[in-house]
């Protein structure tokens, strides 16, 4: 059975809503200053473009506010802000795609590499400098030749941090769907970066939709 989301909060954003709905503009500010920075860290995750980010992290609010009288209060605000972010973010890619390749190859800022960085492939305190660099670059690389359900969901868990549960209902599909797109994007990954490249056709089978969860405008 899987987790319910604790009452108090439930209630706190519900009565945050309220707020916002009645014209009080702290009630939204509230719910702002909540989920601001794992909005941020999703939208990065999939846009790789710091611009392009905090464009998309204030349009996701600005249509969370116009649509908020269809937010379900009975539900956590967070998964129907982070759909919204996901639609946005996902039309932004399709929009880019034709132009240069994705900003996923792009290399850091200094002091912010990726969370990812060979926490699951390697051990980066065993790699010298060189050897470090030359497995972030490879898997980049394997990583933006990832079909894009499984990149995005591969980048809203390791590069977002974000839970199953909490991709699932951005995304909008079954945990267990998560799941085996986590898994084969993994795959993938290791493959590529030991040279044996893996068919990219699945021998998986996703879990089917289940219900729709709150529609997100």
């Amino acid at each position: 059975m899987g987790q319910r989301v604790p009452e108090q909060p439930l209630q706190e954003e519900a009565a945050w809503v309220a707020q916002a709905l009645s014209g009080n503009e702290q009630g939204f500010e509230a719910l702002m200053r909540r989920y601001h920075a794992p909005l941020r860290r999703m939208l990065y995750a999939i846009l790789r473009n710091r611009d392009d980010t905090e464009d998309l992290l204030q349009e996701t609010f600005v249509r969370a506010w116009r649509f908020l009288h269809r937010f379900d209060r009975t539900r956590p605000f967070g998964p129907w802000l982070l759909r919204i972010g996901v639609n946005l973010a996902r039309n932004h890619l399709r929009r880019r795609r034709s132009a240069a390749a994705l900003s996923l190859n792009e290399s850091p800022a200094a002091g912010e590499e990726e969370a990812f960085e060979g926490a699951w492939l390697a051990d980066e305190g065993t790699l010298d400098e060189l050897a470090y660099r030359r497995l972030l670059d490879e898997t980049r690389a394997a990583l933006a030749a990832l079909p894009e359900e499984q990149r995005v969901v591969l980048e809203m868990r390791l590069l977002a941090e974000m839970s199953y549960r909490e991709i699932a209902a951005a995304l909008n599909i079954p945990i267990g769907t998560v799941m085996s797109r986590l898994n084969r994007g993994r795959r993938q990954i290791q493959a590529a970066l030991a040279g044996q490249p893996e068919a990219t056709g699945s021998t998986a089978v996703e879990t089917a939709p289940g219900p729709a969860q709150q529609e997100a405008p």
